[in-house]
């Protein structure tokens, strides 16, 4: 999210609703010859530009369970718009993408499936009436199928696996950051033309994080390495393909939770996973979400510093014989 966004009649509503919190009923998930009952929930609460003054929240979070009428096959996502317009984009994301992916699944495997959903997303953001040369979204999403997970991934948003292994909390990130201190991804900017670097201030100075740049002018200045929308930012290597990963579920995996930079940029992992587990016995992933999202909005709060739009889906994976 950026710190674009004036105080709209639309933002007071949000500021007063912000943060909605969603409690869910259990669904039934058969893996081979277990079952995993999945208990999910959802928050949100818009950034801020002062101690008193919220953003627009340009985050949306896609909530599928029981994806093609299947009670093993689930679909979460969670979409992070930047720019002038990236709530408009982040909300197109949310009304389309889990439609492609549902239809796909009937035909193909999971991975193509995954792809495919995203290439007409893209689409049907070019073919909006939205400008998307300077403004994008992230989209990081886990396909839950059977006891496989499929992670799909555009951006710097996150997920990590939650597990508890003889007592011990370890958290696993299941996908990558997608931002230009990766390798790979800074390799691909490099080759075709663009350049990295920090924001730098009068004297010179690198500020924030690093970015991805045109070689000979100013711009587009990302955060991220991929984005759906930022047109412009395609000539310089960024890219809207989903970086798929693939990961089977363990019996000690408890809990997932995906998650916008506004967590991750404040805490950790580890942090984010003993959090989590104080909330798993019971159906309590609501009061999970809401501590996560009041912790991590009280660390933007005390840096004195612009605060991003913060948004996360809980849920719980319990196997049982």
């Amino acid at each position: 999210s950026d710190n674009k966004g004036n105080l709209t009649e639309r933002d007071k509503k949000l500021a007063a609703i912000i943060p909605q919190i969603k409690k869910t009923t259990p669904s039934i998930i058969p893996i081979t010859e277990k079952q995993i009952i999945i208990n999910y929930a959802f928050g949100t609460k818009a950034g801020q530009v002062s101690r008193t003054i919220r953003k627009t929240n340009q985050d949306s979070c896609i909530l599928a369970p029981s994806l093609c009428k299947n009670s093993d096959t689930h679909f979460f996502a969670v979409a992070d718009g930047h720019g002038a317009y990236g709530d408009k984009i982040s909300e197109i994301i949310k009304n389309t993408l889990a439609k492609h992916l549902e239809r796909e699944l009937l035909s193909i495997n999971e991975r193509k499936a995954l792809l495919e959903s995203f290439a007409k997303t893209k689409k049907d953001l070019q073919y909006s009436k939205i400008d998307v040369r300077f403004s994008g979204s992230t989209c990081t999403s886990l396909l839950i199928r059977k006891n496989k997970i499929f992670t799909a991934n555009v951006g710097d948003s996150r997920i990590i696996m939650c597990s508890n292994k003889n007592g011990k909390i370890k958290a696993k990130q299941i996908t990558n950051d997608n931002k230009p201190t990766l390798k790979s991804e800074c390799d691909r900017i490099i080759a075709q033309g663009g350049r990295i670097g920090q924001f730098q201030d009068k004297s010179g100075n690198g500020i924030g994080p690093q970015r991805v740049w045109f070689k000979s002018r100013a711009g587009p200045g990302l955060a991220m390495t991929r984005s759906l929308g930022d047109t412009m930012s395609e000539k310089i290597g960024v890219i809207s393909e989903p970086e798929i990963l693939e990961y089977t579920i363990k019996e000690s995996n408890k809990i997932s939770v995906v998650a916008s930079d506004g967590v991750w940029d404040k805490m950790t992992n580890d942090e984010v996973a003993m959090l989590a587990f104080k909330y798993y016995t019971g159906e309590k992933g609501h009061e999970a979400v809401q501590e996560l999202i009041n912790e991590a909005s009280s660390r933007w709060i005390s840096c004195n510093e612009l605060a991003y739009d913060i948004t996360c889906i809980f849920s719980t994976l319990t196997a049982l014989q």
